[in-house]
């Protein structure tokens, strides 16, 4: 099977990789927006996951994107710039959805990538404005390099 057909097949995707899909996503969901918040506030020492500046960048230019890019909530640690405005081009956050759709690619196809990703960046923007435009570009660069790795 080509590349090209391998990322737009759904012959491999069993009802079985479906509901684990559906699983992980509720329970990521969970221990997102649910768990991590809660664990955060108790113990002072977790740092948010957007704290983290995988990738950082010095130029005007790159803060400039960076801040148009994502929503004002995105970073929500008092009194730390954000990631925007210290200059970080790849976050914790955008790391985890880059192999997070490593994965989905690898396992299911670029269309359930594009899907997942999409709809979550259309609920962080709708419910906390904490969404990234790089996220979906980082989810499918993801999604295309697992895709890669399969075939």
């Amino acid at each position: 099977m080509s590349y090209l057909e391998n990322l737009t097949s759904w012959k491999h995707i069993t009802t079985y990789k479906i509901g684990f899909l559906v699983f992980i996503v509720l329970l990521g969901t969970h221990l997102i927006f649910d768990v991590y918040p809660k664990l955060r506030e108790k113990n002072k020492t977790i740092k948010n996951i957007g704290d983290y500046c995988v990738i950082g960048c010095d130029s005007d230019y790159c803060k400039y994107v960076g801040y148009q890019y994502r929503g004002s909530n995105y970073h929500d640690t008092p009194g730390v710039d954000t990631p925007a405005e210290s200059g970080c081009l790849v976050t914790g956050w955008e790391m985890s959805h880059f192999l997070l759709h490593i994965w989905i690619g690898y396992y299911y196809n670029i269309y359930i990538s594009l899907m997942l990703g999409f709809g979550y960046e259309l609920y962080e923007y709708n419910t906390c404005d904490c969404h990234s435009g790089f996220d979906l570009v980082y989810n499918t660069t993801g999604a295309l390099l697992g895709n890669y790795f399969k075939s």
